[in-house]
């Protein structure tokens, strides 16, 4: 057997649609980087990802990523969506997760957030 060269490895490679899953989610972070009217943009991205996410790992942390960077940016309204909505546990653990990996959020925000962490939900 030859070794294998550079990227992933073979069975380690994403179906075609998997990685679209991850493209759909990912690449709205690079428009929400640009200048937007206050929270114009990011409440598109918030209502997109206000559904579960059960097409695997990638997928979630994408929209993890995706939330937590809405919520450095325009804290407020996505305070707002975390209150209320329908993201799958894990996927909103993930994104409670990141947001206090930040950097930007002062440690009294932190913990109010930390205290919105789902608990006890079935993990199959």
């Amino acid at each position: 057997a030859q070794p294998h060269r550079g990227g992933h490895r073979p069975e380690h490679r994403a179906d075609g649609k998997k990685v679209q899953r991850r493209r759909n989610v990912g690449m709205p972070m690079l428009w929400h980087s640009c200048n937007e009217q206050p929270g114009s943009f990011t409440a598109k991205i918030l209502e997109v990802l206000d559904r579960p996410f059960a097409q695997g790992y990638y997928a979630q942390m994408a929209a993890a990523w995706l939330v937590a960077e809405c919520f450095a940016v325009f804290p407020a309204h996505t305070a707002e969506f975390l209150a209320d909505n329908r993201l799958d546990p894990v996927t909103f653990n993930r994104a409670i997760q990141k947001i206090c990996e930040s950097r930007i959020p002062d440690a009294q925000v932190k913990q109010h957030i930390r205290k919105m962490k789902r608990r006890n939900y079935d993990r199959s």
